[in-house]
């Protein structure tokens, strides 16, 4: 495949590929690479079908203007359709790095709790962008989206979410779901965590893999702190919080917190079932993880942050 795409890299390039390096990281479908130009520049290169080029270009626009707008993102260069190879590339500038999930074990806690709250700081201006004249409600959005997911969770079977009280977990999504209306509509990353951040030196080089962006309430954006972040280091995830609010948040921001942690439960018990017992086991450990630390969803603020 490198050696099929040299000529629409190049295309995009403006100039001779000297070395292409695939990167087989992550669960995206599109292609990527670490290339090197004729002047030993690096950059960060990604091809997706030409059938996404409108999703993929719409992409690229909103993030240059994020970079713009001061976010750390490595800086879009350009973007390029093929049509004899049927793709397109987007062109980003490299970034040098360690993902911080690798990392952060080796902090210090201090160090751990500084470096979330450079990631808070920065995911508030990602949440700057704000939608244009939404076409639908962020309620009527996600509420549509936690349905289908309820639609497909019954093909999961009992075992799978034994111990998980599915039931429960919808009463409470029913009494806070009032949460969800008259919300800003912004410009979400939706998947924040530490595997996405990007670290040297300490300190937080760049936020990546913007593949699953989407339009909506903010506070939906820290679900992942109860899903990954938080077990991963709770020093992290308190910093990411007091970053982004520059305090302890509200209380009203904790119970729209659990809310959409709670809401998460089918869709992530359903998406490891379908990849396969070691995920299903992941799955149950972080959900359990998840209503221990709110006791079962009868306290909001969860257990690890302070």
């Amino acid at each position: 495949m490198p050696n099929i795409m040299n000529r629409p890299i190049e295309k995009c390039l403006g100039d001779e590929v000297k070395n292409i390096e695939e990167i087989s990281r992550g669960y995206s479908h599109d292609y990527k690479w670490h290339v090197t130009d004729e002047q030993g520049k690096s950059y960060f290169a990604k091809a997706s079908s030409i059938k996404e080029m409108n999703e993929k270009k719409e992409m690229f626009e909103l993030l240059e203007e994020l970079y713009h707008q001061g976010v750390q993102l490595p800086k879009p260069i350009n973007f390029i359709s093929d049509e004899e190879q049927q793709v397109c590339v987007q062109l980003f500038e490299w970034i040098e790095g360690t993902e911080a999930e690798r990392q952060i074990t080796e902090l210090s806690k201090e160090n751990q709790y500084d470096l979330g709250v450079e990631a808070g700081k920065q995911l508030k201006a990602i949440h700057r962008l704000r939608k244009r004249d939404p076409k639908e409600t962020w309620f009527d959005y996600r509420m549509d989206k936690y349905k289908r997911y309820q639609k497909r969770f019954k093909e999961v079977p009992d075992h799978v979410y034994a111990g998980i009280p599915v039931e429960g977990l919808e009463n409470f999504i029913k009494k806070k779901a009032y949460l969800m209306t008259h919300r800003p509509v912004v410009f979400m990353h939706d998947d924040y965590h530490l595997s996405n951040l990007l670290v040297k030196d300490e300190h937080l080089a760049a936020i990546v893999d913007f593949d699953r962006y989407e339009w909506g309430d903010p506070h939906h954006e820290f679900y992942k702190l109860a899903l990954f972040s938080s077990q991963q280091s709770p020093s992290f995830s308190t910093g990411q919080i007091h970053g982004y609010f520059e305090d302890d948040p509200l209380p009203e921001f904790w119970t729209r917190y659990s809310l959409y942690a709670a809401m998460v439960f089918k869709a992530d018990l359903y998406w490891s079932y379908q990849m396969g017992d070691t995920h299903m086991e992941e799955s149950r450990n972080r959900l359990l993880r998840i209503l221990e630390d709110h006791d079962g969803f009868t306290r909001m603020q969860p257990k690890w942050f302070g």
